[in-house]
């Protein structure tokens, strides 16, 4: 059975060609169908949503990706730079180290010069000494007479300068004038003062060297460090030489003991280690919680004292001192450059030990 139309005024028609509903229902759910033009509107603002959120995700993406190297690249260039950082301050610390070392060097080289030179110029002095005792009780010669205290030993460098100039000055004036100088003046020295200076320079070899008359023993070294033939003989009629065992075992060509290449090396130079044979005796604590004034070598950790000696022994740059922990060995034995002593700075953890040595002539020396 097809349904009528829908009353006049109703804005939709049932299309259904048969309704199972009650009459008037049909009308009631036309009106519920959208207008014209709703639909397209939604579809619009759904698809306009779309584009927005696909347009953010692109976007995100994009810069993403973009920071992402951009991150890496800054990590990476942070760690490139903290590497090479790190290389530049190692070798930096490297080169300072390396200066360091070469300075020390330079330092000792000149010290054992200024030595050298002051050692000089005091047997200068002292044979100014010498001659001027000699001339005590002759005339005057015409000039400016030369005063023993010039050359007092006792004043330092600029004073021993002084007084070797003025005694240049004198001896020239005393030569242009008189025609004598320091050659006449060793001349004119009688046989009684010659003999009576030889005994008293005799007699305090003797007391140097410790001169048994009983047993007729004595050291054949001298603890002023006087060497060669700049001293008297020894009595047995040899040279005075320096010790073996100690710290300054060569004597000089002028005529003092040392431990420098000056002393050791050059032509005229006498090393004395080259007859005996040296030894470590024992070491023993010389001062607690005190280190090296000055040091010259690094041995690393070892197991105590004694087997630090033993390597300290043959280095030339190493005296007779070393200091060493006990309580942390691990931190390593070091050895006191020769002719130092040890330092005034209060060190908990250290110990400055002395190394006996022991000197054996070797057979046919």
């Amino acid at each position: 059975q097809v349904r009528p139309a829908a009353p006049i005024g109703s804005s939709v028609r049932c299309l259904s060609p048969i309704c199972a509903v009650p009459p008037g229902s049909c009308a009631r759910h036309d009106r519920r169908i959208m207008r014209p033009g709703q639909g397209q509107f939604v579809a619009a603002l759904v698809a306009l949503v779309l584009v927005a959120l696909f347009w953010l995700f692109l976007s995100n993406a994009e810069f993403g990706g973009a920071d992402a190297p951009g991150r890496s690249a800054a990590t990476g260039g942070g760690s490139a730079g903290a590497a090479r950082g790190t290389a530049v301050n190692a070798a930096d610390r490297a080169m300072l180290e390396l200066a360091l070392d070469r300075y020390k060097g330079l330092a000792r080289n000149m010290t054992a010069r200024i030595q050298t030179a002051e050692q000089a110029i005091k047997k200068l002095q002292r044979l100014q000494q010498q001659q001027a005792l000699g001339t005590r009780s002759k005339p005057k010669l015409p000039g400016r007479p030369f005063r023993p205290t010039d050359a007092d030993p006792s004043e330092g460098g600029s004073s021993a300068v002084a007084a070797g100039g003025g005694a240049g000055e004198n001896a020239g004036s005393g030569a242009g004038e008189s025609g004598g100088g320091e050659e006449n003046d060793e001349e004119e020295e009688t046989e009684e003062e010659k003999a009576k200076r030889q005994e008293a320079e005799e007699k305090e070899q003797r007391q140097l060297i410790g001169y048994d008359e009983a047993t007729k023993k004595f050291r054949r070294f001298r603890p002023d460090f006087k060497c060669g033939d700049r001293v008297q003989p020894l009595p047995d009629s040899e040279l005075a030489e320096c010790d073996p065992a100690g710290e300054s075992p060569c004597c000089s060509s002028i005529g003092w003991c040392g431990k420098s290449r000056m002393h050791c090396d050059c032509d005229m130079c006498q090393d004395y280690r080259s007859k005996v044979k040296l030894s470590v005796v024992g070491v023993k604590v010389l001062k607690k919680q005190r280190e090296c004034a000055e040091i010259a070598y690094t041995f690393g950790p070892q197991d105590s004292p004694r087997a630090c000696a033993d390597l300290a022994l043959p280095r030339v740059e190493c005296g007779r001192m070393l200091m060493f922990s006990e309580t942390y060995p691990s931190w390593g034995c070091r050895c006191c450059a020769a002719g130092t002593a040890e330092g005034v700075e209060v060190k908990p953890e250290w110990t400055v030990w002395s190394v006996d040595v022991k000197a054996e002539p070797l057979p046919g020396a």
